[in-house]
Parts: C-alpha cells; structure tokens; sequence
C-alpha cells in the first residue's frame, strides 16, 4: 500500500509517495508566487509530476501553509479526489505538521522562525494554542523580516549620522542594495516586501558575530521576541517540550540563544533543533490515517475526509 505526503509550502511545493517505511518518489519543488498559490491547481501538477503509483493509494496528507487565513479545505479535497479517487484525506495547517513531524502523536508545540514567526502547540485532542503569525507589519517578532528591517534601519541611522546606526551593516547595505536612498523603493516595489527585508537578515547576523554592536542589540531582541513566542504556547495539557523549525533554527547563533533563554526561564522545557519539516508530519499523518489511527478533527487547523471532499469539523 502506498502513502503520499504533500507540502504546499509558503516558498514552495513538495510531494512525496512512501511505501512502507522508504520513499518511492519524489517531485521538485513548485515556486509560489508571491506566497499565494491556488493549492488545488498545485496539487493537480504535484500529482503529474509524481506520475502513476502501482497498487492502491490509501491515504495522502497535505501540509498546508496559510491554512488558517485562507485555506480551501473543500478545492483541496476534490482535487486529491480526482488525483487519488477512494484514498482516505487529511488536511493539516503547517504548524500541526510541524508538531507531528517533531514530536509525533503525543504532541508538543512548536517555533517556526523563517521570514515570519508562528508557535503552535497541541495534545492532538483539547490544546491547540497558536501565538504570533500575524505578519511582518503586526508581529512576526524576531523573525528574518522582523530581523532584516531593523539592520537596514541601523544601516539608515549610520547613513543619518544618528545614534545607534551600524557602519558594518551601512557598508553591507550597499553592497546587498545599492544607494540608500533607492532602499526604500526597493522593498515597497518588491514582489514580497516581508521577503526583500528578511534577505538582510544574514547580514545582521554575520555583523553579531564580528562583533558589531548594534546588530548584536537586533540579535538579542530577536532571541527575547523568539523565546517569549515559543514559550507562550506550553499551557497545561501539552507535553512540555519545544522544536525549533525554519530556516533561523539553522542559524547557531540564534538557535543557541533561544535554547539558553528558554532554558534559564523554563529549565522544565525540553528545547531542541531539528531536521523535521511539514513534509514528515504530511507523511507521518498520511500513515496514521492508513492504520485509521488519526486524532479527531479541528478546524480551521486539521481536517479529515473519507474519500469526500466534505471535511468533518
């Protein structure tokens, strides 16, 4: 019997058939423009890609980021339906597959820190605790956008000759942007201005490790927003324990800093990396619902269907 794991991701789309317990195919990743997709029309060119599966497909699973504000339980379902007719469905936002990639059914919470910042936390029965997600304008603290503002205004208040500007991330400024005064328009004008700042976030953090000052203030703040994030979503009922998911959980000195906080603020917390993505929890859940062991559903963050594209709440 085959299982598919599908990733409908903010960057991009992965898909992947598992028999048993080894990986049988995999399609490439599908760029999504502007961070919006029609995730029903990527599941039908995620399915081409893939090509025929022998014997039965019992059950897929997709990831989905941005389930939450826009999501399309309903097209998602019918276009699995079409591509897979008879195999059994589940629906997760990316942080519930992020929860399941790393801590699997017993539950756990998550810090998902890339160009935005979302911790998610559920038991997969009576907690499911979300906090931040709210965007690069309105949250998203110490995130890469979040990170990459706040170099580029440091490198503007050197330009300035204000107080606390940084001449190491002016001088990598220009070198990533141009001419100051282009920088402005440049993020408005960008595709995706959260993407065009979070961009800068590299070089504030290579300037935190040479020891520039005001980019190790930005790196700290950052650790403090992370930490705080991550931790608001451990309440009574979830296993008290955390992984650090997303690019910046790649990034030693935030990872190490956000362990050690966390650590001396809730030395009770287990804090780790790891290599998980949505895609194992998407497969992780493909296999559950093979055995018919998936929890209950809860929308708008998990959604399951029996061979219908009407999903159970």
């Amino acid at each position: 019997m085959t299982v598919i794991g599908i990733d409908l991701g903010g960057s991009g789309s992965r898909i992947v058939a598992v028999d048993g317990h080894e990986a049988s195919a995999h399609g490439p990743a599908f760029s999504v423009v502007d961070g919006r997709a029609d995730h029903a029309s990527l599941i039908d060119v995620l399915a081409d890609q893939l090509g025929p599966i022998e014997g039965p497909v019992l059950s897929v699973s997709a990831s989905v980021a941005g389930l939450v504000a826009s999501g399309e339980p309903a097209a998602i379902g019918a276009a699995v339906e079409r591509a897979w007719p008879g195999a059994r469905f589940v629906l997760s936002s990316d942080a519930v597959a992020a929860v399941m990639a790393a801590w699997g059914e017993h539950g756990g919470a998550v810090l998902a820190m890339g160009t935005g910042v979302v911790a998610f936390a559920t038991d997969f029965s009576a907690v499911w605790q979300r906090s931040d997600g709210w965007g690069y304008l309105l949250g998203d603290e110490g995130g890469a956008a979040w990170i990459g503002a706040r170099g580029i205004s440091a490198a503007l208040r050197e330009f300035d000759h204000r107080p606390r500007g940084s001449s190491m991330l002016l001088d990598a400024l220009v070198e990533q942007m141009g001419e100051p005064h282009g920088v402005p328009d440049l993020v408005r004008s960008a595709a995706n201005s959260a993407t065009a700042l979070a961009t800068f976030a590299p070089q504030v953090t290579s300037a935190a490790e040479r020891g520039d000052h005001a980019a190790q203030r930005i790196i700290d703040d950052a650790i403090d927003h992370l930490v705080e994030t991550g931790l608001s979503v451990l309440h009574d009922g979830v296993p008290p324990q955390l992984a650090l998911v997303g690019g910046l959980a790649a990034v030693p000195l935030l990872a190490h800093g956000i362990i050690t906080r966390a650590n001396e603020l809730r030395p009770e917390v287990s804090v780790i990396t790891t290599p998980h993505s949505p895609l194992d929890g998407a497969i992780h859940f493909a296999r559950l619902a093979s055995r018919d062991l998936l929890p209950d559903p809860h929308p708008p963050y998990l959604y399951t269907s029996h061979s219908s594209i009407t999903f159970h709440s």
